[in-house]
């Protein structure tokens, strides 16, 4: 199960987690956006949740409570990754639907469980954490590039990655609950009659947001320059 930034930096924040005692880092072996580099010609990595034993596939979550009377339930519920909460649902043209090779049991679902509006919400909040973490990893992978003979160890980017939500949760602060939760409704949504173009004053919130998120990105490794935003999916 992937961990992006917002879902480390919540674990490490609000449970006092160590990230090596529930993550591990394993090379891509296909690469995508939220792929990190330790040199400039190596290959891309990823983070995600350990396993209690092996690291096998059929191995339970290490965050797995099993219970005497052989019932399980997540230990970290409240602060689960995001790509845990919004399992096992996609969304699809606006709609929610399951994913067809979902690993949970039969029967665990509804047939119209997509209809739960708090699916929805949690796929929004799946877009704006996923996006936010590909321009963090970018502009960890554009310094990385431009010394690419050295080699970091991974606890630099983990180290990076907290440096900057902790930022980015005080920017969320500063705006409130209300405005963030209103910034997910509508992420990476555009009406069908909006402009290619347009002033600042008319870009929905949620572009004012990511352009608030980039300055904070910015500030680091203040050598270089901006890096263009990375193009995210856009529904209308």
């Amino acid at each position: 199960m992937p961990v992006f930034g917002h879902d480390l930096y919540r674990l490490v924040k609000h449970r006092n987690l160590d990230p090596r005692s529930f993550t591990f880092i394993c090379e891509q072996e296909q690469p995508d956006k939220v792929g990190f580099r330790l040199s400039g010609n190596g290959p891309t990595y990823g983070i995600a949740l350990d396993k209690k034993d092996k690291l096998e596939v059929s191995q339970p979550c290490t965050f797995l409570i099993e219970e005497p009377d052989g019932s399980s339930h997540c230990g970290v519920y409240e602060d689960r990754p995001i790509a845990c909460a919004a399992y096992p649902m996609a969304g699809a043209a606006r709609r929610v639907v399951m994913m067809p090779a979902a690993l949970c049991p039969p029967g665990a679902w509804a047939a119209n469980e997509g209809d739960n509006p708090q699916w929805g919400i949690e796929l929004r909040r799946l877009a704006r954490y996923r996006d936010t973490y590909v321009e963090v990893v970018n502009r960890w992978n554009a310094w990385v590039e431009s010394v690419p003979d050295v080699s970091r160890p991974p606890e630099h980017f983990v180290a990076y990655v907290l440096q900057v939500y902790e930022r980015l949760a005080a920017l969320d602060i500063q705006l409130g609950a209300e405005a963030v939760a209103s910034i997910e409704q509508a992420w990476a949504w555009l009406p069908e009659d909006a402009p290619a173009s347009g002033s600042s004053q008319d870009e929905p919130n949620w572009v004012a947001y990511l352009r608030r998120v980039r300055e904070v990105i910015d500030q680091f490794f203040p050598d270089l320059p901006p890096l263009p935003f990375a193009r995210i999916a856009i529904e209308r």
